[in-house]
């Protein structure tokens, strides 16, 4: 939420990752597309749990590609986190163009007697509430395109 118009608190202290569901585009020619998920990615073996991929690919125009994968048992990304402006990635996503994704998410809402993680906005109106891109990455895609009611 906008506290002035260059910064803003997170409304909720912490959350948990439920599931992502992701549905592929159809292309135009029929050309197959693939979506993919996979949790615990590392270069540091055993981090986190083992790694769970799981991808799909359409079939003609009848069937898109459909990916729905909950957190696996001792993933990292089955856990709370902290609204901390971390940037450690807690699922791998991957699909083309117009892939819609879904992600469910459980949060925790700030008692408002701590101010959450701040976070540098351009331009805001005090009271608004924001949401940012669920990637951290500067070619950053992924942009939400629906928002819970408060």
């Amino acid at each position: 939420m906008a506290t002035s118009a260059t910064t803003s608190n997170s409304i909720f202290t912490s959350f948990k990752l439920n599931s992502v569901e992701m549905w592929g585009p159809m292309a135009s020619d029929l050309v197959p597309v693939t979506v993919a998920c996979e949790f615990n990615f590392t270069t540091v073996s055993g981090l986190g749990g083992p790694s769970k991929f799981v991808s799909d690919t359409s079939m003609g125009s009848n069937a898109c590609a459909h990916v729905k994968m909950v957190p696996p048992p001792g993933s990292t990304a089955r856990f709370w986190q902290s609204d901390s402006a971390s940037t450690d990635s807690l699922v791998l996503l991957s699909g083309p163009t117009n892939t819609i994704v879904d992600l469910s998410i459980t949060y925790v809402v700030n008692d408002s007697s701590v101010a959450g993680a701040a976070v540098v906005l351009i331009g805001a109106t005090t009271g608004v509430v924001y949401s940012r891109k669920p990637d951290v990455s500067s070619g950053a895609v992924l942009v939400p395109t629906s928002y819970p009611s408060l």
